[in-house]
């Protein structure tokens, strides 16, 4: 017991950074949003919800919340493929590769954009003028393009990190199964595949909660340079809009919006845990094991 007590001594370093680092911020953030001007009469909440900026900001960042569908499918069709190599060697290099893309994507995916999607002097839009046509504005101020632009964009991003872990969990589970495999004569890949899914549902519900969660806080500055240009070309996400509100001194308008993020973080992905935990301990208490 006194060992015990003596341990907890190297926890109040901890305690001290956690409470005064995220706990009274966290607090401060609160009591800002509340906080009512004395031009308008009106507190942080009111403020943002009449600011167009953030109502396109919060549009943009709830319709990113389709790319996990997206990006989850895309890693187990392509974990899959890479789990049914026949050669270790090839499996490795191909996980291999897929990472290494992972490590370079924030600078190498901003850059291809820029190269292949960019009105004036984009590869895209430069073979369609040698050819008479007119130039497709992919990140416009008017008009839906830049959303599906920047959902291709952070849907390319985040791919490889999850097809990485997918495929890794796909090739144990298939190390693991292939006894079972052969003495149930399961050759056709429907039934692999189907038995895949099932073994590693939880992991890839997790991973799926994980890349919603990364959408909730994304900033895809690098697809459009600067604030200003995400401003223009109505590309703000929630976070983007904070980021704005913290570089002009408005910290009433941020504290609000990073309580709005907060709260559509819980709302989305609290109950889709819980959700899963339960069905989990259901099936727990109803089977047999």
């Amino acid at each position: 017991m006194k060992s015990k007590y003596k341990n907890t001594i190297w926890l109040l370093p901890a305690l001290f950074i956690i409470i005064t680092f995220t706990i009274v911020p966290f607090f401060l953030q609160i009591s800002d949003s509340f906080q009512v001007s004395e031009i308008n009469n009106m507190n942080g909440y009111q403020k943002i919800f009449s600011d167009t900026n953030f109502i396109n900001s919060i549009t943009n960042t709830l319709f990113y919340l389709i790319v996990p569908i997206f990006t989850i499918s895309l890693s187990i069709a392509f974990a899959y493929i890479i789990s049914q190599l026949s050669s270790k060697f090839f499996k490795k290099v191909s996980i291999d590769l897929i990472y290494l893309q992972y490590l370079f994507i924030g600078v190498a995916v901003s850059a291809m954009f820029a190269f292949l999607f960019q009105t004036n002097y984009g590869f895209i839009n430069t073979i369609r003028e040698a050819n008479g046509l007119e130039p497709i504005e992919f990140i416009s101020s008017t008009g839906f393009n830049t959303t599906l632009t920047t959902s291709l964009y952070l849907l390319i991003s985040s791919l490889p990190f999850y097809t990485v872990v997918i495929s890794y969990k796909f090739i144990k589970s298939i190390e693991t199964l292939s006894d079972k495999f052969k003495m149930n004569n399961i050759e056709k890949d429907y039934y692999k595949f189907k038995i895949l899914l099932s073994e590693n549902k939880k992991i890839i519900l997790n991973l799926f909660l994980l890349v919603s969660f990364q959408m909730l806080v994304s900033f895809p500055i690098g697809l459009f340079g600067n604030l200003d240009n995400m401003i223009l070309n109505n590309g703000l996400t929630i976070v983007g809009y904070i980021n704005y509100m913290i570089n002009i001194s408005n910290s009433v308008n941020a504290s609000a919006a990073s309580m709005i993020l907060l709260l559509i973080i819980i709302l989305y992905i609290g109950p889709i845990y819980f959700f899963n935990k339960w069905k989990i301990k259901e099936r727990r208490f109803s089977w047999n094991y």
